[in-house]
């Protein structure tokens, strides 16, 4: 009981620090920088290679303001780290006078001296930041940049270009929203959010698209509020026709991510999905992650949400059973959604002299004996049970069907809801305010 009360205490104490030091209604959040996570942990390295057509100038802050502490003429070079220190690099050769002890609390930045920054490969606006790594083994490497310049490289991948403005406007607004909510999200690391789907996708210049930057042009600085607070604007692809209570997946109930039909996801042309697995395939992929239950034989759905949603599932083996929770199922056999039904044909056995058997994992020849001999069975597709009042034909093969609607979490804003949502002549705000209640959109 002790150790419960201590996690609540732990999780209520995250959940109160995250709302007090959330931007309060007022501030202008359009002109702040956000630190976005490049390379760190398992992708951190110990060097990386930068271009610009224009050569270099190096930073440091002082009060929050980029200082210009050096400058680099050359337009490819290599930024690594040596005996503990970063140093620079044209051709190999090291740059003289140019050497910086790692800090997290004065990270060294560099940028174009007039246009966008290359490096490996991709361009970013603003600054590229380094930082000690936690894993100790390379250097962290972040991209700071105004929210509105980072929202240019996160729309395009989260929504198509090609879907109506007003659908991208409210994902602009949605994704800006998100970013304000989790500032500092990933502050051990120096940053604020990582550049993948943890949070958001974000790609830089090169994915940047006309009609997405116009979409976060005539959205600017507008947020989703809930009390005068940023809202965690969660966004998925497709509800499957039924948006999720946040409370169903967590500790907390945030009473703008409610649970509601979505009439407008369920015209989605993607809403349902099929999977079919084999028993045998389903052992295999238990046994490469670690769970080794034998031969499968059952796959049970145990709990759901109010909405339908898968929440746990029991598989059952020949050597043991285990629960696993929705997400793990989601992540272990690449389900889209957790809102599905399963068809579970169970295995036929054989019972014999010799014991049990599934047909299906039998290797040697099986001979039927009866009155009228002994019979060699060569195949498994025609057999039939003859019984009292009928002859029915046996089906051998063994799995699961899952039978699955919408692509996500089904958690706040349906991308595909908002499509045709937009299509059907609603505006972003209309939008908005359906996959989010009760919020206020605002400057």
């Amino acid at each position: 009981m002790k150790k419960l009360i201590s996690l609540l205490l732990i999780i209520l104490f995250v959940f109160s620090f995250v709302l007090v030091n959330l931007p309060l209604y007022g501030q202008d959040m359009s002109e702040k920088n956000i630190r976005i996570g490049l390379y760190f942990d398992k992708t951190a390295r110990q060097n990386y290679f930068l271009s610009s057509s224009s050569g270099f100038n190096l930073f440091q802050k002082e009060n929050n303001d980029f200082k210009i502490i050096a400058e680099i003429d050359y337009v490819n070079i290599e930024a690594a780290l040596q005996n503990g220190k970063l140093v620079f690099l044209n051709s190999k050769q090291l740059i003289p006078n140019l050497n910086f002890a790692l800090s997290f609390e004065k990270p060294v930045y560099i940028a174009s001296k007039s246009e966008f920054i290359s490096i490996e490969g991709k361009r970013y606006r603003g600054y590229i930041g380094f930082l000690p790594d936690l894993s100790q083994k390379g250097m962290t490497v972040i991209n700071e940049l105004k929210l509105e310049e980072y929202l240019y490289g996160v729309v395009p991948l989260e929504m198509p270009p090609s879907w109506p403005m007003e659908a991208l406007k409210a994902q602009a607004v949605a994704a800006r929203t998100y970013a304000v909510y989790n500032l500092n999200k990933w502050g051990k690391y120096g940053f604020d959010l990582t550049s993948t789907t943890s949070d958001q996708a974000y790609g830089g210049v090169d994915c940047e698209n006309p009609r997405t930057t116009q979409a976060v042009d005539l959205t600017q600085g507008e947020l989703l509020y809930y009390q005068d607070r940023p809202i965690l604007a969660y966004f998925h692809s497709n509800s499957g026709g039924f948006i999720e209570n946040f409370s169903e997946w967590y500790f907390q109930d945030l009473p703008y991510l409610k649970a509601k039909e979505d009439t407008f996801s369920a015209e989605a042309p993607n809403l349902t999905w099929e999977k079919n697995l084999s028993f045998e395939e389903l052992e295999s992929i238990l046994k490469s992650a670690g769970f080794d239950l034998g031969n499968v034989i059952d796959f049970i759905v145990v709990e759901k949400s109010s909405t339908g949603r898968v929440k746990k599932v029991l598989i059952k083996g020949t050597k043991g059973e285990k629960t696993f929770t929705a997400n793990e199922i989601r992540n272990l056999f690449s389900l889209k959604s957790t809102l599905f039904e399963v068809d579970a044909k169970k295995p036929v056995y054989v019972v014999s002299k010799s014991g049990n058997f599934s047909l299906m994992s039998f290797s040697g020849p099986i001979f039927i004996e009866s009155r009228f001999g002994k019979n060699h069975l060569t195949s498994f597709s025609n057999i039939f049970m003859i019984g009292r009042d009928a002859i029915k034909k046996v089906d051998i093969s063994s799995g699961i069907k899952i039978i699955g609607r919408g692509w996500g979490h089904g958690i706040g804003m349906s991308q595909w809801g908002a499509k045709i949502m937009a299509e059907k002549g609603y505006n972003y705000k209309d939008i908005l305010s359906f996959y989010y209640s009760n919020v206020d959109i605002r400057r």
